[in-house]
């Protein structure tokens, strides 16, 4: 498997290649430019080591306390907003579907979100096992211990959340538009959704949403829909479809549209080859 990029430093670690980035960052001082909202085509394991933070996915806002650790699943708009910029610290892993077995990644898919742990705990061990021997073997080796730790964490989680009650999700903090706003969002990826369509099906006013949705959320609706859409689109060529056919999938109303979006946000064109 070809190796993307691979660097260390005394604060950064780094392993990227076709399936997996392995991200490892320990920051003494953090400006707000360092943090941007974002969604990708991946799943990530974000675990906080050091700071004080809130996490938004898709609107939910989760308090970010040393060892908690949040599971983002693929087109999961998401952002980390400190409330310090000091001794920030955390591992981030990102992977694809492809990179563990089928019946894992069905069980992930229904797993909570938002999980709270001491220094101590058995999972946080696993990851630090990870941080600790990045260095001491091959790529190609540390892909398969990486896998089986991935694998070894889920197993956990799946076990501990019907023996700790506290491993749960946060309680639900969405305001009540934003989540009618991502539910239609969603619920119609596959349509042409404009400001005028979704201030007429959740009656209120385009001015209104668009500055309620930004202020939480980070991100303009429009951009929003877009990334999305774009996400999916990812997902539907890795799948084999054909560019000419993904746009109407998604709710383009031309290719050339489609293309520009697409093109503005990947970095690449929808024709290029899509690694599943």
């Amino acid at each position: 498997m070809k190796n993307i990029l691979e660097t260390s430093t005394d604060n950064k670690q780094f392993c990227f290649n076709q399936q997996f980035k392995y991200h490892y960052e320990l920051t003494e001082t953090m400006s707000k430019n360092s943090f941007y909202n974002h969604c990708h085509s991946d799943y990530e394991f974000f675990l906080f080591l050091n700071g004080s933070a809130e996490y938004n996915i898709e609107g939910q806002i989760y308090d970010m306390k040393p060892y908690t650790l949040l599971i983002i699943r693929p087109t999961e708009y998401h952002y980390l907003q400190p409330l310090t910029y000091d001794n920030y610290k955390r591992l981030v892993i990102n992977f694809s579907s492809s990179f563990l077995p089928e019946s894992v990644i069905l069980k992930l898919n229904t797993m909570k979100k938002h999980y709270c742990f001491s220094k101590n705990d058995e999972i946080i061990n696993c990851f630090f096992k990870l941080i600790n021997v990045f260095e001491s073997y091959t790529k190609e080796d540390f892909e398969i211990i990486l896998k089986t730790k991935l694998i070894e964490i889920l197993y956990n989680l799946i076990y501990m959340k019907y023996i700790n009650t506290s491993l749960t999700d946060s309680e639900n903090n969405i305001p009540e538009i934003i989540k009618n706003i991502l539910e239609y969002v969603n619920k119609n990826i596959t349509i042409h959704i404009d400001l005028d369509s979704i201030s007429q099906d959740l009656f209120f006013s385009k001015s209104y949403l668009s500055h309620i949705f930004k202020d939480h959320m980070k991100i303009s609706l429009m951009q929003y829909i877009k990334q999305k859409k774009v996400f999916f689109a990812q997902s539907l060529l890795s799948q084999g479809f054909k560019p000419t056919k993904v746009y109407e999938m998604c709710g383009f109303k031309d290719y050339i549209t489609f293309y520009r979006v697409y093109v503005s946000i990947l970095k690449h064109k929808p024709s290029d080859k899509i690694n599943k």
